[in-house]
């Protein structure tokens, strides 16, 4: 055991150090470190941290994480939101399994909790602004057909021209883009 504390020690000057929330419990989930980042978020400090068990904290993590017959699987578990400051955020939460000094068997586990918020609403943002231009596209009267030169290839195509060109719903198919390879000269593409 006092090798084991003395691990933790060693290792909370490199833990406090990171931007991510690191926690260390047993098993059972009772808490063992937190590292400074961890200790401003919960308000706890480390004499009072053995008190809590990570459920406690983070009560909608999946109690199959806490399953002892997983021990040698690590676990991440996206997306648990959190009220910190008074504001939501986002954390992907990952478990380790911890050995000391050697050991074959674990002696618990390492909590690494991630901020994500700023990178969900970056992909959220992405994903409505690729949904508005795919709609603005396909909605236009004009035709669009982009093509890379160089390695010639059809790299877009709204179905306008084909329209316009007079062949049927079946003969254009829904993929724009295959339509074009199929009835393009060589020469052209």
């Amino acid at each position: 055991m006092a090798s084991y504390w003395r691990t933790l020690r060693y290792s909370a000057t490199a833990l406090g150090a990171i931007e991510e929330r690191i926690l260390i419990s047993d098993f059972s989930g009772r808490l063992q470190f937190l590292n400074y980042r961890a200790q401003a978020m919960f308000g706890l400090s480390n004499r009072d941290v053995s008190r809590y068990r990570l459920q406690e904290l983070l009560p909608s993590l999946d109690p199959l994480a806490f399953d002892a017959s997983n021990v040698h699987v690590d676990f991440c578990l996206e997306a648990v939101r959190l009220m910190q400051d008074g504001e939501a955020r986002l954390f992907s939460v990952t478990r380790g399994a911890l050995r000391l000094d050697g050991e074959t068997q674990p002696s618990g586990f390492v909590w690494v909790m991630r901020d994500i918020t700023v990178e969900q609403s970056a992909q959220t943002a992405l994903a409505e602004r690729e949904r508005f231009w795919s709609e603005v596209l396909r909605a236009i009267p004009d035709t669009l057909y982009v093509q890379d030169l160089s390695a010639g290839k059809l790299i877009f195509s709204n179905n306008n021209l084909a329209v316009r060109l007079g062949y049927s719903e079946e003969e254009r198919g829904s993929d724009a883009n295959q339509f074009w390879q199929r009835i393009s000269h060589p020469d052209d593409l």
